[in-house]
């Protein structure tokens, strides 16, 4: 068993890595406690890596895990508002692992073995009055169809806030932005 020197368990983890050391030589299995890994001068953690995705600091939690964070969702049909205004997006669903802050993100979509830059939008889309959260992804020079199937995205940056905009063309003109700012953190 490997486990670093923070480790806790049982309830309310009360038990220590002390007490995890008697129990394996009880059962005589092996216990390696591995030495701490720093960034920026604190130990990198699960827990870490989780609060800085909710704060939306994807940058901090990709140099934690020495990859990008990846979610993964099947893609399902949305109300084709980007397709009705330039910007298609792929609506990811029944995701398993954890949604970073809201915001909007730089990142990268895996498509059939091939990366393509994206611009991901998480949260909901106050400019047309919806407030339910959202998984939005623009696959960047991506034509085909994606419905139905399950779509990986590296998390690589947080680019902006939600917010509102006051027409669907001040919301166009903010889209090609961030189209472009995916595309210069992807590159």
């Amino acid at each position: 068993m490997v486990e670093g020197p923070n480790f806790a368990f049982g309830k309310d983890r009360g038990g220590s890595i002390e007490k995890l050391q008697s129990l394996c030589h009880q059962h005589d299995i092996t216990l390696e406690i591995a030495n701490p890994v720093e960034t920026e001068g604190e130990m990198v953690s699960s827990s870490r890596i989780r609060d800085s995705l909710k704060r939306g600091n994807a940058e901090l939690a990709n140099r934690m895990l020495t990859e990008p964070y990846r979610v993964r969702g099947m893609v399902t049909h949305g109300v084709k508002r980007g397709s009705e205004i330039g910007f298609p997006t792929a609506n990811l669903e029944a995701i398993d692992t954890l949604i970073p802050e809201e915001g909007v993100y730089a990142g990268a979509a895996l498509v059939e073995n091939e990366r393509f830059a994206a611009a991901i939008n998480i949260g909901p889309n106050p400019t047309f009055g919806e407030h339910a959260l959202k998984f939005e992804v623009h696959v960047i020079g991506f034509t085909g169809d994606l419905y139905g199937q399950v779509l990986e995205v590296d998390i690589l940056s947080k680019t902006r806030e939600t917010r509102t905009f006051d027409n669907a063309d001040q919301l166009k003109k903010q889209l090609e932005i961030d189209i472009a700012s995916a595309q210069a953190v992807f590159h």
